[in-house]
Order: structure tokens, then C-alpha cells, then sequence
């Protein structure tokens, strides 16, 4: 379904303002409230159909569209946001012990997460399109694993997320080293450390050569404000997530729980919109040894 991102936004956000528990019925009638009194064609066009009962319309989410809001609610039941059935009220007290369908309600979890401003992590497409947003030269290899690495935590598969989010921050790595070499190649003398870290046989060696190379330099040809961010913050979260990848990508009983990866999930987006400054600052300035920029 083409919609589909649509419907999980309008879906996560009736969950921030809905009562300790709802249902399918209830939750499909408001988004198709929401829709039909949105200024977009083509998602009514796509997801409404309406039903005439006497001199009265009813409107209503399509077959489709409601076999997609289906599989969203199941999707955020597997990411631990939801739970599937509720105890239903009387009153002030509960009907005994009975659990009622087809009621949803949140779980701990998600009552924590949904009180935190969008972009929220388990909604992936929209927390990645909010960073191409703020980044619009994101790389397209970072991207495709840091999406999947948020597909893969929201499955609760945690292992898989940190080995996944580990190749995005390396590859974010190589491509500073690929700038930084590119920025000193028409300038002299070149930056010892930076040699090494093209040498280096592993990643933490490299981004350690990368460190040096930026302290030596930020007072000279790297005086730039966006640099001042790499050695205490750049650097601290990308060997965080390194470590977490090394650790669960080698055969050991290590566990990571589902806040460590999260946490690692949301630093990531840090790291990226203090890195990128600093690689398009290299870019713009690579061709010519003509003043630097400051911007």
C-alpha cells in the first residue's frame, strides 16, 4: 500500500492521545475522521470509501486500508509498544479478570516512548525521513543500514541491531577518512596521522589516527566550529556502537538489552548530524588552497 507510512503516523499518533485502551473499530474510525478532513486527495482517494445510509454519509477506511491498519498494530504489538486485549471497565471497577477483545492498550514501554516528541524509533520511515530532512546528503549505504538496523530493533532482535548499526558507523568512518584524504591531498605537508589511518588494518585504529589527525589540526587547516565536535562527541559514540558491534558479532553469551540498543539508536542520529557538517565543510573545500571557509 502506498499509504502505508501515512497510516502508521496517524496510527502512533492516536495512540499519544487515546485512553489506557481502545480498539481496531474505534482507532480505524478516527484516522478515517483524520483523513477526511485532510487536504490530501490521494490518501482519500487511496484509503476512504464512503456509504450513503438514508440522507446520511458514513465514511469509512477501505478493505485494504483496514487490513493495513491490521498488520501496523500487530507490527508495534511485536516492537513491545502494545499489547494485544485489555481489561475493560464498569464503572470504577473491573469486570473481574477478564481480558476483552479486540482491545489494544500500551504496554510500560510504550507509555514511555509515546510521551517523547516524534521522530519516534518504532516508526523507522519517518525517524530515517526526519534525518534526510536535517541531512539531505546522507549516504545512501548509511541509510539503508541504519534503517534496517531500526527494522531489526523493533522485531526485538537486539544482536542483529548492533551488528547492523556497527557497519553504519563504520561506514561513516571511511567516508571521513575519504573526505579528510581528498581535503589534504592539494595541500602541504600532508598530515601524518592521516597516512596511518588510511593504513590502519582496523576500524578503531583508523578513527584513532582520524582523532590525532583532527586534534593537530583544528587550530590550523581544520579551523572550523563543526570539528570542536569530533573528540567529544563523535568519537566517544561511534566507539560505543563499535564496541557493542565487536562484542555481538563474535560468537560469546553477551547480551545487550533493549535500552542499551536503543540508546545506541537514537546516538547514532547524533553522530550523523555533527559528522555531516564536517564532511561537506571537507567537500566544498577540497578543490582549492584558496582561504578556507568558516562555514
Amino acid at each position: 500500500m502506498n499509504h502505508s507510512m501515512n497510516l502508521k503516523d496517524l496510527i502512533i499518533r492516536r495512540l499519544s492521545e487515546a485512553s489506557p485502551s481502545f480498539n481496531y473499530k474505534h482507532i480505524c474510525q478516527h484516522i478515517a475522521k483524520q483523513i477526511e478532513s485532510s487536504q490530501n486527495g490521494d490518501l482519500k482517494k487511496e484509503l476512504l470509501s464512503k456509504l450513503k445510509f438514508g440522507s446520511e454519509q458514513e465514511i469509512f477506511l477501505t478493505e485494504e486500508a483496514g487490513k493495513e491498519v491490521r498488520r501496523i498494530l500487530f507490527e508495534l504489538a511485536t516492537a513491545g509498544v502494545i499489547s494485544f486485549g485489555a481489561k475493560h471497565s464498569k464503572g470504577e471497577h473491573y469486570e473481574d479478570d477478564k481480558i476483552w477483545w479486540p482491545h489494544f492498550a500500551l504496554t510500560e514501554w510504550g507509555k514511555e516512548q509515546i510521551k517523547k516528541k516524534p521522530p519516534w524509533i518504532y516508526d523507522g520511515y519517518c525517524f530515517i525521513k526526519n534525518i534526510k530532512e536535517q541531512i539531505p546528503d546522507l549516504d545512501s549505504v548509511i541509510e539503508e543500514y541504519y534503517a534496517e538496523s531500526i527494522h531489526a530493533f523493533n522485531l526485538n532482535l537486539f544482536f542483529a541491531s548492533a551488528v547492523i548499526l556497527g557497519g553504519a558507523a563504520e561506514r561513516s568512518i571511511e567516508m571521513l577518512v575519504e573526505a579528510l584524504d581528498k581535503f589534504f591531498d592539494a595541500r602541504s605537508p600532508k598530515n601524518s596521522n592521516l597516512k596511518k589511518a588510511k593504513n590502519a588494518r582496523t576500524i578503531s585504529e583508523k578513527e584513532k589516527r582520524i582523532l590525532e589527525c583532527i586534534k593537530a589540526e583544528k587550530r590550523g587547516t581544520l579551523k572550523n566550529p563543526a570539528f570542536s565536535d569530533y573528540e567529544h562527541k563523535i568519537s566517544p559514540i561511534f566507539n560505543s556502537i563499535r564496541l557493542a558491534r565487536n562484542e555481538k558479532g563474535h560468537p560469546k553469551n553477551i547480551d545487550i538489552d533493549q535500552l542499551s540498543n536503543y540508546s545506541h539508536l537514537l546516538l547514532f542520529r547524533i553522530h550523523l548530524l555533527a559528522l555531516f557538517p564536517m564532511i561537506r565543510w571537507l567537500q566544498d573545500n577540497s578543490s582549492t588552497q584558496a582561504p578556507l571557509s568558516q562555514n
